[in-house]
């Protein structure tokens, strides 16, 4: 996909910037409560999707029939039910790669669903959920890249939501969908060269939002403030009035969800942040970073402070949710 290429040499990008210096099918059961998920890359490529209690403990694995891809993240419903994984691999007869696809998941790994979308293009990503469960919202690679929904239950009845002003080296990723699930919050990629070149940085990225019926697309951060590719991510807090994000130089940061006031945190922890998300009430903040020796998932106030670890292992985890 444009807007998120292959994600290996992204980590490679972190290190030395340190070196410079985280539907709606009927529901069956009671929805875990305060559970975080997030994913935790596999040494020989593609992922595992992990729940765990907010403080790392009590970690448990979601069974997949078919693997995540390298940096899949999974994306609580909001009833809290299923899990959206983001993209999976899929292997035909000869053991070629099929095009990605989404899947929805009870938490405990049962009633496994690959969404196949059939006229869909090869590379998917797919990442936030309607206001009500009942659709999904996907970045469309290919030669029509941008962000469209379809149904959460099957991947039928896809329709478009946004339409990226560039080449088709651009691309749309959707990030969250707003609190009152009006507005589709989404990272745009405007290829390169910019008028400053940098290293590392041959294209810039923003944040924007949209109604979801792809009406009234505004700017929320200006281009260049705003982490893109594998690590990108944004959220609104539960009462809809602020956003957090992350920068390209791994620093996060609020933002009103009107636009302005743009403010970046003073973590309590060293390292280059990243994919910040809130907990349901908006109290905490999770994030992962790369730390001078390796990368976990923390939690905070808001602003930065009370750092607490949440995992600390030798494996990459990422797209910590928090519903």
């Amino acid at each position: 996909m444009a807007g998120r290429p292959r994600r290996h040499g992204h980590l490679a990008l972190a290190c030395a910037l340190l070196a410079t210096l985280a539907l709606a099918p009927a529901a069956s059961a009671e929805p875990p409560a305060n559970r975080i998920a997030y994913a935790r890359l596999l040494e020989g490529g593609g992922a595992e999707i992990f729940t765990a209690n907010p403080d790392g403990s009590d970690e448990a694995l979601v069974p997949l029939e078919n693997p995540a891809e390298d940096f899949a993240i999974p994306v609580w419903s909001p009833d809290h039910q299923w899990l959206l994984i983001t993209n999976n691999l899929r292997f035909d007869g000869n053991g070629d790669l099929l095009p990605f696809r989404p899947a929805i998941v009870r938490p405990d790994g049962s009633d496994y669903r690959l969404l196949d979308v059939p006229d869909g293009p090869f590379d998917m990503y797919c990442s936030a959920w309607s206001g009500d469960g009942a659709r999904i919202f996907c970045a469309f690679g290919g030669a029509d890249p941008a962000i469209f929904s379809m149904r959460a239950s099957d991947g039928g009845d896809v329709r478009r939501v946004t339409t990226p002003p560039f080449s088709e080296a651009s691309g749309d990723v959707p990030a969250d969908i707003s609190p009152d699930g009006t507005q589709l919050l989404f990272i745009r990629r405007k290829p390169g060269p910019v008028p400053d070149p940098q290293p590392y940085r041959p294209e810039r990225f923003a944040l924007y939002a949209i109604n979801v019926n792809g009406t009234n697309e505004r700017e929320i951060v200006s281009w260049g403030n705003v982490q893109g590719h594998e690590i990108q991510g944004a959220h609104w807090s539960p009462d809809g009035k602020t956003i957090i994000g992350a920068s390209p130089q791994g620093r996060l940061f609020t933002v009103s969800a009107k636009g302005g006031g743009l403010k970046y945190l003073k973590l309590g922890v060293e390292g280059f942040a990243f994919e910040p998300n809130w907990s349901p009430n908006g109290r905490r903040i999770i994030f992962g970073v790369f730390g001078p020796e390796q990368e976990d998932l923390f939690t905070a106030d808001p602003d930065g402070s009370h750092v607490s670890r949440v995992s600390n292992t030798p494996g990459f985890e990422n797209g910590p949710d928090w519903r």
